[in-house]
């Protein structure tokens, strides 16, 4: 995870722009948000399957929402 600074001075490099760390906050804010009704509702679905095809990181997700730890 990139600290807000660092993001503003990597679009600087790219692309020439000043963008405040406060105008980058509120956008990755925003779209954080965002996501969450997305995630409700992927979540519900996923309950439901009897068998589920991931890679290595599920391990890393947190299921004790779900019952299984």
């Amino acid at each position: 995870m990139l600290p807000y600074k660092r993001i503003s001075e990597l679009i600087f490099d790219l692309t020439s722009h000043n963008i405040s760390t406060g105008v980058i906050y509120n956008f990755l804010t925003s779209q954080y948000n965002s996501t969450e009704v997305f995630e409700d509702k992927l979540i519900k679905e996923l309950i439901k399957e009897k068998v589920l095809h991931s890679d290595i990181q599920a391990l890393m997700f947190k299921v004790n929402f779900i019952g299984y730890m």
